[in-house]
């Protein structure tokens, strides 16, 4: 084998890959795969409410493919899980998988059903909602008619040094604070660290805190990612016109806000 030439090492590699296609996806089959009559793999996610192979067009089989094919499937280096990426992925290492940027997505705006892979959203946001997106590290968010005592809810996005971040402001008149949570959406592996800070200002009392981000996308709001406010110091932050003002900056690497 050594003796082999590169060249038909890459070939021979290639059929394999070949071979174990999923006819759908056209990427390679995934576990539990099904196969038809005539030895044509589909991943068994793919085939969905198919009766009938989408390659020849004959009938599935009940039969599991050969020990044989679920062997050259295992042996392949594994491509990540999230269609449409295609690329080869250490086993010991799911990095990639985190970060992927054709990981699903949803938008977070209300009443917008937009979904679909995650190097997307910045485009839908630009498109469809840009008012509400901000592209500088440090910028003003500002909450009209602002009540204590009402339950609101408020999303924005953030994107900076090539990560899209969710912000969403939530006033829980019964838990008596008010939250700034943030999610990050990705895009491909961060480069940096991320910190927020977020102030608010009045003549008598200044409120700042700052955190450091949690870039993984699963991350729950309810354990990190988050900035609390408790009820009794909003008021001194509303305006005589009824707005809430936030200043909120992001820094990114070792420098700390």
């Amino acid at each position: 084998m050594e003796n082999l030439p590169t060249e038909e090492l890459r070939s021979t590699f290639q059929s394999f890959v070949d071979i174990t296609l999923c006819a759908i996806c056209l990427e390679t089959v995934r576990p539990e795969m099904v196969q038809c009559v005539n030895g044509h793999l589909i991943c068994s996610d793919c085939r969905g409410e198919l009766e009938t192979c989408p390659t020849c067009r004959d009938t599935f089989s009940n039969d599991k493919p050969s020990g044989i094919i679920t062997q050259i499937v295992e042996a392949l280096p594994p491509r990540c899980r999230h269609k449409n990426c295609g690329r080869y992925i250490n086993r010991n290492d799911d990095d990639h998988q985190v970060y992927c940027g054709f990981r699903l997505t949803q938008c977070k705006f209300v009443d917008c059903e937009w979904n679909g892979c995650s190097h997307d959203i910045l485009q839908h946001v630009i498109d469809e909602h840009n008012e509400m997106l901000f592209e500088k590290e440090s910028d003003v968010v500002t909450l009209n008619d602002f009540n204590v005592d009402e339950n609101i809810s408020v999303v924005y996005a953030w994107y900076l040094h090539s990560q899209f971040f969710w912000h969403k402001i939530v006033n829980n008149a019964e838990k008596k604070q008010l939250i700034h949570s943030f999610v990050s959406v990705p895009i491909k592996k961060p480069e940096n660290k991320f910190y927020v800070k977020a102030v608010s200002t009045s003549k008598d009392m200044k409120f700042k805190v700052k955190i450091k981000l949690s870039l993984d996308p699963n991350v729950t709001t309810e354990d990190a990612n988050y900035i609390s406010i408790p009820k009794f110091m909003l008021p001194q932050f509303v305006d005589a016109e009824s707005n809430l003002t936030s200043h909120i900056a992001f820094k990114t690497g070792e420098n700390r806000i």
